[in-house]
């Protein structure tokens, strides 16, 4: 006999498993059932751990699984939230990922993580139908919908013609209407490639995922009403809260 007495995050009838397994079980139910609604904000740790009549690192494994599944969000300071219905984004020409998020009633905002000018390479010259080498202003961006990070992106624009262009986004939080100052009151799509893509460490940190989580990338350009190119995007983006519709 070895002595070791199980903790009570192993502790488990015979045959069901570990403890923290039968709570994160328990809990999925109670979201599945509408218990939890999408939205939601669990109950506190120490509110489980007497529920359960476990310890707090019990739970606390049982609610790292489900947000390794994408069923709950932390937020810091607040607690932990189920997580909300994912966002639907027809790929039309004038379709806006902003627009779709507030059908949801969700607030999507971006985030200017770095930014550059720099000389555009043979895919953003391509994309924005420039002569390599023609000036460019960069940004990586991190897109949070409801304050979760929901995709980063890299994206270039023309200069001159968007000089000043970082600014006006960090003031409005909108590329859509970060344009609208420099008269362009729309920006539809010229073109939208996508693929499944694995993330890189940096992206997988900055969106709370596993390395192991395939990301859905999308390769768009946007162009004025004259068909001018003003913004080639490549974006990566948690597949688990974008479901993009495809109409024909």
């Amino acid at each position: 006999m070895s002595g070791h007495e199980p903790s009570s995050g192993e502790r488990s009838s015979r045959g069901a498993g570990p403890r923290w397994r039968q709570v994160q079980m328990e809990l999925e139910r109670a979201i599945e059932s509408g218990q939890f609604p999408r939205g939601a904000r669990l109950p506190t740790e120490d509110e489980l751990a007497r529920r359960f009549e476990v310890h707090r690192h019990t739970i606390r494994r049982a609610i790292g699984r489900l947000r390794e599944k994408q069923m709950v969000r932390v937020e810091q300071g607040r607690g932990t939230f189920v997580r909300d219905r994912d966002i639907s984004y027809r790929m039309e020409r004038n379709s806006l990922l902003r627009v779709a998020a507030m059908r949801g009633e969700r607030k999507a905002t971006w985030k200017i993580l770095e930014t550059t000018e720099t000389r555009a390479d043979r895919e953003v010259a391509a994309g924005l139908a420039l002569p390599v080498g023609h000036p460019v202003r960069q940004m990586y961006m991190l897109r949070v919908i409801d304050e979760e990070p929901m995709s980063v992106s890299l994206s270039w624009y023309p200069l001159p013609r968007f000089a000043g262009i970082e600014e006006a986004i960090r003031e409005t939080g909108s590329v859509t209407v970060a344009m609208q100052r420099y008269g362009i009151p729309e920006i539809p799509k010229k073109s939208t490639a996508v693929r499944a893509v694995m993330p890189t460490l940096r992206e997988a940190r900055l969106l709370n995922l596993s390395r192991h989580k395939p990301l859905l990338e999308l390769r768009i350009i946007n162009v004025d009403r004259s068909g001018v190119p003003v913004q080639y995007l490549r974006s990566r983006h948690n597949s688990d809260m974008l479901n993009l519709v495809f109409e024909f």
